[in-house]
């Protein structure tokens, strides 16, 4: 049997898919290293004003991301719009050295979709933290050079030689768009069902 169906048949019959995305992440652990209400006090300060006093151009970015954030889901109602808007606003709050990439919105709206909001902060969180390397979102370091490594492996391998030869005859190169596969760990790329399988491997294993 495939990971992807002991993992299905686990989040069906034994747990939710979101109590088994909170505990391969390590959410409730983590989050006993922070105060009481960590995500609602940051929130807080949105409430209060602070954020619009925090000059930070990564929250315009977001702004201007969320109307092209999968618009066509019907999940993606005006108050999950906002939910997510604020999970990212959050996270720059948190970490303003990543900030934001566009990308990482598909990435939380999948999240989103399982997860109460507090959660998706903090599975995000760990996804930037933990299972991915310090620098790997820092001016995409991490994600290019993944990039560049799947370039090498299709010429390498002879892999999809004819769709190879006609991106190099049009002078484009596999790095300009699949860069943002890893920044959103393929949720922009693939359709739901099969981002989500990726999604359970990549909190599984890593």
């Amino acid at each position: 049997m495939s990971y992807h169906a002991i993992i299905r048949f686990v989040n069906h019959v034994l747990i939710s898919v979101s109590q088994f995305w909170v505990a391969c992440a390590g959410v409730q652990a983590y989050k006993s290293g922070y105060c009481d209400n960590y995500y609602d006090t940051i929130c807080m300060a949105e409430e209060y004003g602070m954020w619009n006093e925090y000059p930070n151009n990564h929250f315009k970015v977001i702004a201007k991301d969320m109307p092209r954030t999968f618009m066509n889901d019907p999940f993606y109602t005006e108050d999950i719009k906002k939910s997510i808007e604020r999970v990212l606003r959050a996270y720059v709050w948190r970490n303003p050295t990543v900030g934001y990439i566009q990308g990482l919105n598909f990435l939380v709206f999948r999240l989103r979709k399982y997860l109460d909001e507090e959660d998706t902060f903090w599975v995000f969180v760990l996804i930037v933290e933990t299972y991915m390397t310090p620098d790997y979102y820092v001016d995409m370091y991490g994600a290019t050079t993944q990039a560049n490594i799947l370039t090498r492996i299709f010429r390498q391998y002879n892999i999809l030689p004819e769709v190879t030869a006609k991106f190099e005859e049009l002078n484009i190169s596999l790095i300009t768009f699949s860069v943002n596969w890893f920044i959103s760990i393929f949720t922009a790329a693939l359709p739901e069902e099969s981002s989500f399988a990726v999604l359970d491997l990549f909190l599984l294993k890593g």
